[in-house]
């Protein structure tokens, strides 16, 4: 026996319309997990692994892009995102300084090569130099 549905516009219709008046539901339920996430997410390492290497091996990542546009994600992100993007950034200050710490402390107590004349080899060795410090850093702040 086939599943009865309604036509696919009702479904469509009913989501644009009733969904944006559920934003207290969301709010509770992002208040109340059933579990807390860090606990879910830690319980779900390696299903999360075997599901990434499952992506990779298909090459999904691939055939995603390839089925996108560029309009795909710029349509959206100009029609919403510019919206929320100052407030996010106002909402995160704090948390971007002390994620932006460890970078800037070693930065500034960084002894780099002379810098050269332009096109010299002391320049680019400066700016990998730069490289290395910034990705150390990145791997002591993940604790790696």
């Amino acid at each position: 026996m086939a599943i009865a549905l309604k036509d696919l516009s009702k479904y469509a219709e009913n989501y644009k319309t009733y969904t944006p008046m559920k934003v207290e539901a969301y709010k509770f339920g992002v208040a109340n997990p059933r579990r807390p996430w860090k606990e879910g997410a830690a319980a779900g390492k390696d299903n999360f692994k075997a599901a990434m290497t499952k992506v990779v091996a298909e090459d999904r990542q691939a055939k995603g892009v390839n089925k996108a546009s560029n309009s795909d994600w710029q349509n959206p992100a100009l029609a919403l995102g510019a919206d929320n993007w100052a407030r996010g950034v106002a909402f995160n200050a704090d948390k971007w300084e002390k994620n932006y710490s460890p970078f800037y402390s070693a930065l500034k107590g960084a002894t780099l090569t002379a810098r050269g004349l332009v096109d010299s080899e002391n320049n680019y060795t400066r700016s990998k130099e730069v490289g290395r410090l910034l990705h150390k850093t990145k791997l002591a702040k993940l604790g790696a």
